[in-house]
């Protein structure tokens, strides 16, 4: 089965705390979990708002110009960003250059 893990592009000044520019928020759910867990995020820290019953509801609350869900994509996946942060789920299944190419996403080797 496919899992999925939330990552998070931090804003420069997380990233600067930080030292690195990708977190991982969680990891090994399935997509459905994901989803709910960035729905669940994403209303954690828009307290300035009213919750977001579902993720068409984010999506059509969100000003473009500040911050922004994106329309859940045709594989699942899904993102928004908070305060120059951008939080996204990504399935596990992609290889370390696939996170790089797709996403930008840079994972050391260990």
């Amino acid at each position: 089965m496919t899992t999925f893990a939330i990552y998070c592009r931090y804003n420069d000044t997380q990233a600067n705390f930080f030292k690195r520019r990708w977190g991982v928020v969680a990891r090994r759910m399935p997509m459905r979990q994901a989803q709910r867990f960035l729905l669940a995020l994403y209303n954690d820290l828009n307290d300035d708002r009213p919750d977001a019953p579902n993720w068409g509801a984010a999506v059509r609350q969100t000003d473009r110009r500040v911050d922004f869900c994106t329309p859940t994509a045709p594989d699942g996946t899904r993102s928004f960003t908070y305060d120059g942060s951008r939080y996204i789920i990504v399935s596990e299944d992609l290889t370390a250059e696939e996170l790089r190419s797709l996403y930008g996403i840079y994972v050391p080797k260990h």
